[in-house]
């Protein structure tokens, strides 16, 4: 009799499992289809028929072992979203994924994190971060960056990168500001739509181990219907 039910609390034990994995698979799923709906809805407003810069779709799995199965001792950033140092496809990466708990609602987190995916496809400029890819299989899509080595701007300016012991120069920070001007103009002058940043910060200006400016985070980025009306803005 023990015996007996020995083996059925294990056929029971992984019957649970493979319900749990099953639940998992369909949630990805349909996390898969629902971010992904979202994503093409975007590009497709966006980019009115226009070609744009591929990126790659990585799996929940690829995340997970680029992370260290999400190892704390890899974050280098936990504001609106969390930021692991990664490695995929044999390259430094960083990772964004789904931050501290906010006031957002969620469809705007859902928002914020498709808007980065769907403006990055339309902007390629040496002075905006890369993006890689992005993960459409969690409930929060997570999106991979190129990873920039030395910090942000408001990292320097206020003394908070441990590898520099003293504050960028005044002619460091003129080149600086003006390669984000050419970001920027690119943005509001080089593309039939002109695209508004709408979070311009020295936080948001990423420096990488040439010194050379990187503009990102464009979760709050809007459209501007006519050159006059950017300008008057």
């Amino acid at each position: 009799m023990s015996l007996w039910r020995s083996m059925m609390g294990m056929i029971k034990e992984k019957s649970i499992r493979m319900e749990k994995a099953r639940q998992l698979f369909e949630a990805k799923e349909e996390y898969f289809i629902c971010n992904g709906a979202m994503l093409l809805e975007k590009q497709v407003t966006c980019n009115q028929g226009r070609d744009t810069e591929p990126i790659k779709i990585f799996s929940a799995k690829d995340i997970q072992q680029a992370t260290n199965n999400y190892d704390p001792n890899l974050i280098f950033g936990s504001v609106i979203a969390t930021v692991y140092k990664g490695t995929l496809d044999e390259r430094e990466v960083a990772i964004k994924v789904k931050g501290p708990p906010t006031h957002w609602p969620f469809e705007k987190m859902v928002d914020f994190f498709l808007n980065q995916v769907t403006i990055k496809q339309l902007i390629s400029h040496k002075n905006v971060m890369r993006l890689y890819g992005c993960c459409l299989e969690t409930e929060i899509p997570m999106l991979v960056f190129e990873f920039i080595s030395n910090g942000t701007l408001f990292d320097h300016l206020n003394g908070k990168c441990n590898e520099i012991h003293c504050r960028i120069s005044w002619l460091e920070r003129v080149r600086i500001v003006t390669e984000t001007s050419y970001a920027l103009c690119y943005m509001h002058y080089g593309r039939p739509r002109p695209i508004v940043h709408l979070n311009v910060k020295s936080s948001n200006i990423f420096l990488d181990e040439s010194w050379t400016a990187k503009l990102s985070n464009f979760g709050f980025f809007g459209f501007n219907c006519t050159r006059r009306r950017l300008f008057l803005e």
